[in-house]
């Protein structure tokens, strides 16, 4: 029986056989010139044209569209309101970036609620 790290090295080697072994079907059925890619785009078309929701800032500033929403939550994710910046300084991974964008949106519900109510006209 082999020990440990000899057949630790024999995998290795086996696995580096079939890589190559792969690598080089794969050239030769290429025929030796490179695989054309597919472009792929950043955003479908078919869903931006299906979903007229989706508009950006600009596209809302260009047709005069209320923009309270968006400079409201832009206030609350820039200047991050107390509960917001302890939830950004202590947590670090990508749930504490989603948590306090919600708690950002969060607030600005709740601020565009109470604006409402209060101002009939907004």
């Amino acid at each position: 029986m082999l020990n440990r790290n000899a057949s630790t090295n024999a995998w290795l080697a086996v696995l580096t056989v079939v890589f190559l072994g792969l690598g080089a079907f794969f050239l030769v059925s290429a025929g030796g010139r490179p695989v054309p890619r597919q472009v792929i785009p950043l955003v479908d078309p078919k869903f931006l044209s299906t979903a007229p929701w989706r508009q950006t800032y600009a596209d809302l500033v260009r047709t005069n569209q209320d923009l309270s929403d968006y400079d409201c939550y832009g206030c609350h994710e820039k200047n991050k309101p107390p509960p917001i910046r302890y939830f950004d300084s202590k947590l670090k991974t990508g749930f504490g970036v989603m948590f306090d964008d919600l708690l950002a949106a969060f607030y600005t519900l709740i601020v565009l609620a109470v604006a409402r109510s209060l101002l009939p006209e907004f």
